[in-house]
């Protein structure tokens, strides 16, 4: 994972033994932190800068779609606005 790759937030695939890395998908601001699930795609958390929302992504490693799972702002805001 890499949040400079190719001037963007960056997922890649990294070959332990060659070290050769491959870039598997990108448009991300700043991503976190990332899963596999047991169906071979990737949940990808996002955090979107000094924005208050982050999101969650499904990536589907095979066609490179991404999916808008989740979208949430800081406990701060939202505490903020329902007070």
């Amino acid at each position: 994972m890499s949040t400079r790759a190719c001037n963007s937030g960056a997922i890649v695939r990294v070959n332990p033994r060659t070290g050769v890395v491959t870039l598997v998908a990108t448009g991300f601001k700043t991503a976190k932190s990332i899963l596999i699930e047991p169906a071979g795609t990737l949940l990808v958390s996002d955090e979107v800068g000094s924005s208050p929302w982050g999101y969650l992504w499904r990536l589907n490693l095979q066609t490179g779609e991404q999916q808008e799972i989740h979208r949430f702002c800081s406990f701060f805001l939202r505490d903020q606005r329902f007070a």
